[in-house]
């Protein structure tokens, strides 16, 4: 993905825990990279906001597949985080609820929640700085009986929450090497706040299910590349699982696991040009393939799930419609619970959303009309 499309990301990040007023290490700002930017670039330009509304879906009879577009759209409930930003100065920050047709929306928390999870058990994990400093959270589905797990360092500042079958929560957060724009802390501890460790380092962390093994994105600077790693949490099998190769493809970035645990998924493409203090942005134009793909959880080849395309001209860019399906980018994925289909962050020339797609590339449409926020596990059937 780009610099340019980061950079704008990193802000937004950041914003969705601590409102900008407040003093945040340079480094928090700073962690980001490719993972959840294209929606949020194209929704930052006005020129580019999504005008398009969901039809509603039918109600899928009893004898419908659970793996069937239709069905997925009807059983989801979608987690959803909003903050200021560029194109959205009067956003509020809000974590809520809502049906992929708009329907059924339940305002969950506005005091500076963010980057929400769903847990195993249906509760809400998410960062919160109402305690005076960012930490982790955790609530009812309705919002109720939110309470602070742990007490983490204030210069720590948490991010990604996800809470595993067996208890175990991981998240991403300073350590004493992180420097900005590069890798950071992976840590983990118990569901009560002890055993806080930290496991590895890298940046975007997606905890398995079963809570016993770690997806991450892992940065290099010389070549300057970023890839997907796995490891268990009782930190044995450290092994890269995407690899440089196609000059198309040589990037991945933002992984996730499927809950069956047999895929990941990832952004995979270009990674944006590295930016140095001062330089100006990448053109939209130099941007390369940004598409979401898929591996074996134990590696092996890459598939690539969507059909976007890179934008060379003006005239592609303004060919890039949703109504011809030429998106320019997909980012972020997610799974559903019966890791049958994929949503991601989508972006069109005219505007942008969140998409989905099945795990054989078929069946690309709309899922919600507006990105989703970042949350790593998004989705629970109801």
């Amino acid at each position: 993905m780009t610099k340019e499309f980061a950079a704008k990301e990193k802000n937004i990040e950041s914003n969705v825990v601590v409102k900008p007023s407040k003093k945040i290490m340079l480094a928090a700002l700073l962690l980001f990279g490719a993972g959840a930017v294209a929606t949020v670039f194209f929704l930052s330009n006005p020129l580019m906001r999504l005008t398009g509304t969901v039809l509603p879906v039918a109600l899928p009879s009893s004898s419908e597949s659970s793996t069937t577009a239709a069905y997925a759209k009807q059983h989801s409930l979608l987690l959803v985080s909003t903050s200021p930003g560029p194109g959205h100065p009067s956003a509020s920050f809000s974590i809520y609820t809502t049906h992929p047709d708009g329907t059924g929306k339940t305002v969950l928390t506005t005091d500076e929640g963010g980057s929400p999870s769903w847990t195993p058990d249906s509760k809400v994990i998410f960062i919160s700085n109402r305690s005076g400093s960012q930490q982790i959270w955790i609530m009812d589905a309705d919002g109720g009986d939110a309470h602070q797990i742990g007490d983490l360092s204030a210069s720590m500042l948490p991010l990604m929450p996800q809470m595993g079958e067996n208890g175990l929560i991981v998240f991403m957060g300073n350590d004493v090497q992180t420097e900005p724009d590069g890798n950071t802390g992976i840590w983990m501890m118990q569901k009560d706040g002890s055993g806080l460790k930290e496991l590895t380092r890298g940046m975007q962390p997606f905890l398995a299910l079963s809570g016993t093994w770690v997806a991450y994105t892992y940065q290099t600077d010389n070549p300057y590349h970023r890839e997907i790693w796995r490891i268990n949490t009782d930190g044995t099998n450290k092994q890269q699982i995407t690899f440089l190769g196609d000059p198309d493809y040589p990037d991945a970035n933002a992984p996730s696991i499927s809950p069956d645990e047999q895929w990941v998924a990832f952004f995979s493409g270009k990674e944006s040009d590295r930016m140095l203090p001062g330089a100006p942005q990448q053109s939209v134009f130099t941007f390369g393939h940004r598409n979401v793909a898929i591996v074996p959880a134990q590696g092996g080849s890459r598939k690539t799930l969507t059909p976007c395309r890179p934008v060379t001209t003006q005239a592609k860019m303004d060919a890039a419609t949703e109504a011809s399906s030429n998106c320019i980018a997909a980012d972020n994925p997610a799974w559903t619970p019966d890791s049958k289909w994929l949503i991601f962050d989508t972006g069109f020339s005219n505007g942008g959303g969140t998409g989905l797609v099945d795990i054989n590339g078929q069946n690309f449409q709309r899922f919600y009309p507006a990105s989703r926020g970042i949350e790593r596990v998004p989705l629970i059937y109801k």
